[in-house]
This record gives structure tokens, C-alpha cells and sequence, in this order.
């Protein structure tokens, strides 16, 4: 539960040299499994019962929206969040050894996967392109307009295009709450560095 409060505190230590730079590109990789994340993301890195994965993507969105709307502001720096999609990639390796589960997952990822080449498309896309300062975050396939799936799991691929991330209504509060909480986690951390 300490992941998204590590990114923070990373981004948190290069932030000085990052705004210093000419230009630059913070980039979070998101999922989109955010869709599925608790609304009070807040709440979730508390202890509970449930896997943090969801309410990770998406603090990596509220962080970097968050970034692009404060600690970036008059620099020639942004920040996005990117979906690589759904890829054929290592992150799968549990489920496709499973015995009975293994087989059917693996003949789904044949099908719907993107290889690993299309996988990072978007996060080349965020890091070079220049992209207008309200894109908060892209995804590899072609989604309408508030219906993510099965649109941003299974669509064609067509490179990296703007998407609409799912946000909790206070998004702007939540973002700076996170970003609040997870400078408090990592003070003791930071503090030698």
C-alpha cells in the first residue's frame, strides 16, 4: 500500500532538476483497471481486505493531474497518465500457469493481447509528443466517450490516443489529499536523502 506514496516521493526528489530542464514529460503508467478503483482512494491505503492494484492506477492518474495542475505550473514540464493496454507482457505469468485457468487465459491473451511493442506505444507517445496541456491520459485503443469497456481492454489498437480517465467527482480534492498523505507516509523515508 506504500507503492503510490513511493512514486510520489521519487517524482517529489527529481521534481527540482525536472522543472530546471528546457522541457520534460513526467509519465505514470495507469491501467485500465482504474475503472474498477474505489472512489475513495483515500480510504484504500488504510489496511483492508482487497487488492491495492486499482486504487494505484489510479492515484498514478490523480498524481500526475495533480502535478500538471500545481507543481508544474509555469515550466515547461506536464504530466500524464498512460493505459498501455492490455499486453502480452509478464505481469500475466501467475495466471497463465494456473492448470485449468492457464490454457483459457492464454488463448484470450493470443487473441486480444497487444504484443509488448504496442504495449509501450503510449508511454513513448506521453515521454516525446508534445500533447495539449489538458490531456491527462491515453490508451492505445479507440474508446467512445464514457463506455471504457470493453473498449479499453479489447478495441483495435490504434496507437495512442486521448482518453477520459474515470475520476471520483472532488477529483482536484482527492489529488492533493493523496499527494498530502503520501508526503506525510514518506518523511522518514526522504529525510537521509
Amino acid at each position: 500500500k506504500l507503492l503510490p506514496s513511493i512514486l510520489l516521493l521519487l517524482t517529489a526528489l527529481l521534481l527540482p532538476r525536472i522543472k530546471e530542464a528546457p522541457a520534460g514529460r513526467i509519465v505514470n503508467l495507469a491501467s485500465v483497471t482504474h475503472h474498477a478503483a474505489s472512489k475513495d482512494v483515500l480510504a484504500n491505503f488504510l489496511p483492508a481486505p482487497r487488492s491495492p492494484y486499482q486504487d494505484s492506477k489510479l492515484a498514478a492518474i490523480l498524481h500526475a493531474n495533480h502535478l500538471r495542475r500545481n507543481d508544474l505550473q509555469g515550466t515547461a514540464v506536464t504530466a500524464m497518465a498512460v493505459n498501455p493496454g492490455f499486453v502480452q507482457s509478464e505481469i500475466w505469468r501467475h495466471k497463465v500457469s494456473q492448470p485449468v485457468i492457464g490454457p483459457i487465459f492464454s488463448s484470450l491473451m493470443n487473441f486480444f493481447a497487444l504484443p509488448n511493442a504496442q504495449g509501450c506505444v503510449t508511454s513513448v507517445a506521453a515521454a516525446i509528443h508534445q500533447h495539449a496541456p489538458h490531456v491527462q491520459y491515453l490508451s492505445p485503443y479507440w474508446v467512445p466517450n464514457g463506455c471504457y469497456l470493453p473498449f479499453e481492454i479489447s478495441a483495435p489498437f490504434l496507437g495512442a490516443q486521448t482518453a477520459i480517465p474515470s475520476l471520483p467527482p472532488n477529483e482536484p480534492e482527492v489529488s492533493a489529499n493523496l499527494c498530502q498523505m503520501s508526503t506525510e507516509r514518506v518523511k522518514a523515508f526522504a529525510s537521509p536523502l
